[in-house]
């Protein structure tokens, strides 16, 4: 069993670009950790697209981060008659990714009924009421034997290891180019959701979600890496309620300095013992 601290914390400001053009944040992000400092613990980000015929995007993230979470956890309810971590995997490689779908769609037609496109608003969408809400989806699940990754669309999912080495749990999408992205509201988007599961041997230093605000703020991946470095730092030789209270001021800044766009980042710092060490089954 996971005998370490696991904390987690995040935060979504409004991009600077948005905040003068009067426009609501489009991005999201929620977590659940049903005991504190204890495992498992599910993280959703997500980032509404906001252009012209995604009006209600800050509505698709946000119902994107609470299917992420309820999905997922329901996930987990299924999984405990799973005897083997390879059993495991299989079942969310066959099923993760649709369901995320299915149930994002559902809750965009239940808001559609109670809140009705205007004509010219349906011309404009092409018949894809969902593209109103369309949105990316990025969310972590974390257990004492197995890391589950999804991603749908940009936004980057940033793994510190023990030796403070950064990489990207789930590469860059080689057909999101300049504003481009997947997005759960296109027909048969479940298609487009990349997974990576992690069985686990060693935890990580800190697993870190962010949006693409975030990232396009940098001139390159190197700068943009470092950031994950620095906030587990702050971690380590601050403290948790510091590097908490400062976040919104930081993200601010960054757009401020940066892309423009709404920022949303998510943490999921992990404590262990030396002698703490999960072997995946």
């Amino acid at each position: 069993m996971f005998a370490g601290e696991c904390v987690l914390l995040g935060t979504s400001v409004q991009g600077s670009s948005h905040k003068r053009l009067n426009k609501p944040n489009q991005d999201a992000i929620a977590w659940q950790q049903n005991f504190p400092g204890k495992l498992p613990v599910i993280i959703a980000v997500a980032d509404g697209h906001g252009s012209s015929k995604s009006f209600r995007s800050h509505k698709g993230s946000d119902f994107a981060v609470k299917v992420a979470i309820n999905t997922l956890n329901d996930f987990l309810v299924n999984i405990r008659t799973l005897s083997s971590v390879s059993s495991i995997k299989r079942l969310a490689e066959e099923k993760l990714s649709r369901e995320v779908v299915d149930r994002w769609f559902k809750i965009v037609q239940y808001d559609l009924s109670k809140n009705p496109l205007t004509d010219s608003e349906t011309d404009l969408l092409s018949g894809n009421a969902a593209v109103a809400y369309g949105s990316t989806l990025l969310s972590v699940l974390v257990t004492d034997t197995f890391i589950l990754f999804l991603q749908l669309g940009d936004g980057d999912i940033l793994i510190v290891s023990e030796d403070d080495n950064v990489s990207r749990a789930i590469p860059k999408d080689p057909r999101l180019i300049a504003n481009e992205t997947t997005s759960l509201c296109r027909p048969e988007s479940w298609r487009d959701i990349n997974l990576a599961f992690l069985p686990v041997n060693d935890f990580p230093k800190m697993i870190m979600l962010s949006t693409d605000g975030y990232s396009n703020s940098f001139n390159d991946d190197q700068d943009f890496f470092k950031v994950a470095l620095d906030l587990r730092k702050i971690l380590e030789e601050k403290s948790f309620d510091f590097l908490s209270s400062n976040m919104d001021l930081w993200l601010n800044e960054t757009s401020e300095k940066g892309s423009g766009d709404d920022v949303t980042a998510g943490l999921v710092s992990f404590s262990i013992k030396s002698e703490d060490t999960i072997t995946g089954a």
